[in-house]
This record gives C-alpha cells, structure tokens and sequence, in this order.
C-alpha cells in the first residue's frame, strides 16, 4: 500500500530502526535519487540530536506521529521536503522502529500522516501474531465494524493480568503502556453478557465495547480469564476460571450440547470446550 502510494505521489516510504537508522527506502525513482543526496538512504541516521527536527527523528524522540513540512525542517538542505512518520512500537510499548513518507515540499502531501497511521496499525497489528502462545488475547471495539481489521483494540492478560496491549486496546480502556504487568483484568473490564459471535464488555469507565477472545491464544493450563460474568454473593463463581465454566456450560445447555454453536456463541475456540470436558469441569 505505502509502497504503490509513494510511487504514484512522486515520493519515498522509509523504514528505520528505533534510533532512526534508516534500514530501507522505496517508492518513485527519480525522488529517491534526490532524496539519497540528502541522506534519505540506508544507514543514515536521521534522530533529532543529529539531524535536527525533522519527521523521523521526533516521531521517535515523542512517541508519536508527526508531520514536518518545508521551513519546519531544522536543516535548509532538508526544507524542500514534505515528511510525515509514526513510531512503530511492539505489543510491549517499546520502541522498533519508525515509518515515514517523504515528499518534495512543492507538492501537497496532506494525505501522508493518515497513511503512514493507517500502515503502522496494520504493522503493529500482525506483531500480535508471533508472540503470546500462553496467553489470551482480546480483540475488542466499541464499533462492531472494526473488530477484525487493524483498528481493533488488543490486549493480552497472561492468566488474569494484563502482559502486552495495541495503542488503541489500551486507549478504549482508558490505559498507558504503564499499566502493563500491573493491572488485572477485572479492573479494566467486565463481562456482561456473551453474545452471538462475541461478548459484550463493560469498560471501567462505564463505557460498553464489544469482543472475542482469539482463537488462536487459547486459555491456557492453570488460565483463569472469564468469559462470564456471576452475581456476587453466596455460591457466585470466585475466580475468573469459574465464571467461564458457568459460561461455557450454560451456552452448551442453549445448544442442546453442540460444542461448536456454543463456541461460536461464545467467540472462542472449540478446544478451549473439549479441555474443560476432560479435566471434569463441565
């Protein structure tokens, strides 16, 4: 997508690492040559204390996406530029890299920041993909629409605390990557009801989302992240574990003990179902 968007709007997309080593460029031939005269080329670092403000550099230097335009460049052989960057962060919150647009300023490029937000989401969002096998990972929204697309929210509990999450998962939760390895579960949210194809979420603030757990990260061994939600009070479930039991089983019973409708009633996995069924939980 950068790639083709660089190439027809006369630009270069740029990757870099974390201290704004350029690592590689691509996109119109003929800017790219201009741009390589002006160190927009691999293995030149382009962070604030070298090169001044410039849309790689602050991006990483303040963690977040930036647009630098023409005279904004610190550098005068920099100012025939238009650029725009977002840092690229792992599901930890640290810091991998940075992507950004560049341009020749006498052009307009006022689609650039919303691209490069757009490609960085899809970038961070496939990151979840590698990490976490024993974890459960929510995927969650106040719009249904956006559950499966990069624009999601994600977080990750390992047994019921929160280990790694996307900017917008720890956005929708009223989060900062501070609170990671801090906050459990049952703080940021809670789960009201199950829903066909999902569940509905109750946000600390009040606020109601909708998500599924991923199929992909199922609960594992010892795991006690609940799908269901139990009134309080004399034999109420007191673990998140529990709850879940009484969740799957009360779904199973609604399908008249189709594992798969219940699964898919639930947004989980067919194997989280057959596990409880063999350690006699259900």
């Amino acid at each position: 997508m950068i790639a083709g968007e660089a190439r027809d709007t006369g630009s270069v997309a740029i990757l870099t690492d974390s201290e704004g080593m350029i690592l590689d460029t691509i996109g119109d031939a003929g800017f790219a040559s201009r741009a390589a005269e002006l160190a927009l080329r691999p293995g030149v670092s382009w962070k604030e204390a070298s090169t001044g403000t410039n849309a790689i550099g602050t991006a990483l230097a303040e963690r977040r996406a930036i647009a630098v335009n023409g005279s904004e460049h610190f550098f005068s052989d920099h100012r025939v530029l238009s650029c725009a960057a977002t840092p690229i962060t792992d599901p930890r919150g640290a810091l991998i890299g940075a992507l950004d647009l560049t341009g020749s300023s006498s052009r307009g490029h006022g689609h650039a920041l919303g691209l490069i937000r757009l490609a960085v989401d899809q970038i961070e969002h496939r990151l979840f993909r590698r990490y976490f096998e024993d974890c459960r990972l929510l995927r969650y929204h106040s719009d249904p629409a956006m559950l499966g697309t990069s624009r999601e929210g994600i977080l990750v509990f390992r047994e019921d605390r929160l280990v790694a999450g996307n900017r917008r998962g720890l956005s929708l939760a009223g989060l900062s990557w501070d609170a990671l390895d801090e906050v459990l579960f049952e703080t940021i949210l809670s789960v009201e009801e199950p829903r066909r194809g999902g569940l509905l979420l109750r946000l600390s603030s009040g606020a109601y989302a909708v998500g599924h757990w991923d199929a992909d990260h199922a609960l594992p061994r010892g795991g006690d992240l609940g799908l269901g939600a139990s009134p309080a009070g004399e034999g109420a479930a007191t673990t998140l574990e529990e709850r879940e039991v009484e969740a799957i089983a009360a779904a199973l019973a609604a399908a008249d003990g189709n594992i798969s409708k219940a699964a898919r009633h639930l947004g989980i996995h067919r194997s989280t179902i057959h596990r409880y069924r063999k350690q006699g939980l259900i």
